[in-house]
């Protein structure tokens, strides 16, 4: 079985993706927040330097509030 995890883009996300790699994980989340979270890209980005099999993506993005 494969087990699925869904951040939001915080500040601590990208610890909490290296965690869930740690412990077997195979996909990790982050869905789009862009009034009061962080930034679902740069979340990702920082996740994807601290981990190294654990497949990253974004599962809700709001396009209408991208430039």
């Amino acid at each position: 079985m494969e087990i699925n995890c869904v951040f939001a883009p915080a500040m601590d996300t990208p610890d909490h993706i290296a965690t869930a790699e740690e412990i077997g994980y195979r996909r990790a989340w982050v869905y789009d927040v862009p009034v009061c979270y962080a930034d679902t890209g740069a979340t990702l980005g920082i996740a994807a330097t601290r981990t190294s099999t654990i497949r990253l993506g974004v599962s809700v993005l709001t396009p209408h509030l991208r430039h």
